[in-house]
């Protein structure tokens, strides 16, 4: 029986000078035991200057017998504020050193405001025996969220705050 996917994702944060960087990271091996999952994860970004919050759907399909791997993601801005923000969603494979086997490779972008969407699909064909090839490996399948443009303020002291240890303190639910 293969695992529920909120099991199997880990989410990971960066905040930096310009944004955050959100990283939905999937073991392929765990992936490899299924053909198909759905998974919904909310984010808020507790950003100090604009916070905002997202919706991600991500549809993970493959068919053994052709090797044929899709992964469709959607994007959606969730918060009430007024301002834009640039959102892009990249997809990477890791292997378990974390080195990149696949480098991230952008599959959607755009300035979004409230309510907007995004979306963009990632697809692979592999050998159908290689299934068994990639059980045997911790490649890890990566999905990048990067928010910008949201600290774009003069009353926002970027040096004190990434300096500091206030951003160590705030984490979205994992």
């Amino acid at each position: 029986m293969a695992a529920n996917p909120e099991q199997i994702v880990k989410i990971d944060v960066d905040d930096t000078s310009n944004g955050h960087n959100i990283h939905y990271s999937f073991n392929m091996r765990s992936l490899a035991m299924t053909e198909s999952w759905p998974l919904i994860q909310d984010y808020t970004t507790n950003c100090p200057v604009l916070p905002t919050s997202w919706t991600l759907a991500i549809t993970y399909k493959q068919i053994p017998e052709t090797g044929e791997v899709s992964c469709f993601v959607t994007l959606t801005r969730i918060d009430l504020a007024s301002a834009s923000v640039e959102a892009t969603v990249s997809i990477s494979i890791l292997d378990k050193e974390k080195h990149f086997v696949r480098y991230p490779r952008p599959i959607c972008s755009s300035q979004m405001l409230t309510t907007e969407t995004i979306q963009g699909t990632f697809e692979d064909s592999r050998d159908p025996g290689l299934k068994n090839y990639v059980l045997s490996l911790e490649f890890i399948l990566r999905i990048t969220v990067l928010i910008r443009s949201c600290h774009l303020t003069e009353n926002f002291d970027r040096q004190k705050y990434f300096s500091s240890n206030v951003k160590d303190k705030r984490r979205s639910k994992k």
